[in-house]
């Protein structure tokens, strides 16, 4: 229908589509602002293809096409169908006066609403306005303005309801607790996942656009909808469903007769003289503002199931059940275990044994007793002596105990032992050796017994020992208290050979003295 024997449009003309682009098979509109101008025209014809073709706008069908103006400077007729013999787009066409004086133009918005036909594609608006330069020199011009049409359908998410299926076929916002509730929905997704409150988790994930809960809901929940495309676009959708007889979830419970539940009960403050479970586990747990707090200020709490309380729990009669869980648990009464009973101290675990164990460190991950042991000598006619200390790393010096011969007196045999206590989270030493060491004559032994369970579980480790300075110092070893006794039992045993060359007033050769100190020294 478009010339190309008329002259150019003189008034700015911008068009836009609404949605943008268009999209079809749904209603839309074309605004076509004209702008204010210095130019003058006294009319405008806008025609608007409208049918079925791709490059047709508007469904004919009715409704028709309609035009709005956005004020009183144009006037309008009804628009006129205009068909073109030559194949091609149909139009309507409205024709619009100027009422200002002169032909003066001012800003005015056209919206062209209408059906937007099924084909996309581009379609365009055919402009022919009488304009000039001045308001008695008007000639015809003429031009078009294009308009986009999606080739692809608006991706969309909707009607979100609730239907009860007591009355089917209806959306419901308010049911009755436990009865089942079917939860619908429109859209052209690729898939959709449905969210229930206080559930992380989709309920419902698939390509289906209902859901049923089959055990309905306790109290007041919120669903929401989430609709995904092919282009990874997501659209929401909320909906929040009240229940007529609700569960109660209360904050105190205070209770003077039989009361029961069928269901879960949830609360911040149970008061009853009675309560017995036979099946179910009693759990109070609950994180803050939901107290986890249990007091039996009566008679039996009698429960099959497990208990378990993430605070205090406070029973001034018996308490009967499988297995307690609690964090601090007060028994006014009595406490019976029928099955094993709880261990106060884990598995003995050897550290380390031999004629000669040296020096080791080892980190207490529990309390417990350190244990070293100093066997009689296995040569009893061989003069020895062997020593084994403990101490606490930078709390308590070495402490030692003796083992062996002591040589206080011939055949004298003496088994040594010693035993530390040890609190958790520090680190006790131990050392020892034979003394005497001319034939393997006592053993050493080093044992850590722990205080509960996590002592047994630990793995006795050993930490590099400290500089020799941290051993025993020379004047407080267990050998230097040996040689120093030794050494005044030899001086005593010499000027008791003295006394008896003056006595005897003889004297004896070097090898007649040690023979008899020898003797002496066994004595």
């Amino acid at each position: 229908m478009q010339t190309d024997t008329k002259p150019e449009l003189l008034l700015d003309y911008n068009v836009t589509p609404l949605p943008s682009p268009l999209v079809p098979g749904q209603s839309g509109k074309v605004k076509i602002t004209v702008e204010d101008s210095p130019y003058y025209c006294d009319q405008i014809q806008f025609s608007v293809p409208c049918g079925d073709d791709p490059a047709d706008i508007f469904a004919t069908p009715p409704p028709k096409p309609s035009l709005c103006i956005s004020n009183n400077h144009w006037t309008t007729g009804d628009p006129k169908p205009i068909h073109n013999t030559e194949g091609g787009p149909h139009y309507y066409q409205w024709t619009v006066s100027n009422a200002e004086n002169n032909y003066a133009v001012i800003k005015t918005d056209f919206t062209f609403t209408g059906n937007v036909n099924a084909l996309g594609g581009q379609a365009q608006i055919i402009i022919d306005e009488d304009s000039g330069t001045n308001p008695g020199d008007l000639e015809g011009r003429e031009g078009y303005r294009s308009v986009t049409k999606s080739d692809k359908p608006l991706f969309y998410l909707r009607n979100l309801l609730a239907i009860d299926h007591l009355s089917p076929g209806f959306p419901c916002g308010a049911f009755k607790l436990g009865y089942p509730i079917e939860i619908t929905w429109e859209g052209n997704g690729t898939s959709y996942d449905l969210y229930q409150s206080g559930i992380s988790k989709a309920i419902y994930s698939g390509q289906d656009t209902n859901y049923t809960l089959e055990q309905g809901i306790t109290d007041i929940t919120t669903f929401c909808c989430v609709a995904h495309n092919a282009n990874g676009d997501k659209l929401y959708e909320c909906l929040t469903l009240t229940v007529t007889n609700p569960a109660i979830t209360a904050q105190t419970v205070t209770s003077a007769g039989q009361e029961e539940v069928d269901g879960d009960m949830t609360t911040n403050q149970a008061t009853c003289n009675t309560l017995s479970l036979s099946s179910n586990p009693t759990v109070m747990a609950a994180p803050p503002p939901n107290a986890s707090n249990l007091i039996d200020n009566a008679s039996a709490f009698r429960l099959n199931g497990d208990f378990k309380v993430g605070g205090d729990a406070s029973f001034t009669g018996p308490l009967t059940c499988d297995s307690i869980n609690t964090d601090n648990l007060t028994i006014q009464q009595s406490l019976t275990l029928n099955t094993q009973q709880e261990s106060l101290f884990g598995a003995p675990i050897l550290v380390t044994s031999g004629i000669d164990i040296g020096f080791g460190i080892v980190p207490a991950v529990s309390d417990g007793y350190a244990v070293v042991t100093v066997s009689g000598p296995i040569l009893p006619i061989t003069e020895s002596a062997a020593y084994g200390a403990l101490g606490i790393a930078g709390v308590l010096d070495w402490i030692y105990t003796y083992g062996g011969n002591s040589g206080l007196q011939y055949m004298s045999e003496t088994d040594g032992y010693l035993m530390l206590p040890v609190p958790a989270g520090s680190s006790w030493m131990y050392q020892g050796a034979n003394i005497i060491a001319s034939a393997p004559i006592s053993f050493i032994s080093v044992y850590w017994i722990p205080v509960g369970k996590a002592g047994s579980e630990q793995s006795v480790g050993f930490k590099t020992p400290p500089p020799s300075g941290k051993n025993i110092p020379d004047d407080k070893h267990p050998r230097a208290h040996f040689e120093r006794y030794l050494a005044a039992k030899r001086k005593r045993r010499s000027e008791l050979i003295a006394s008896m060359e003056t006595m005897l007033e003889t004297t004896f050769d070097a090898a007649q003295k040690e023979e008899m100190i020898e003797q002496l020294m066994k004595l």
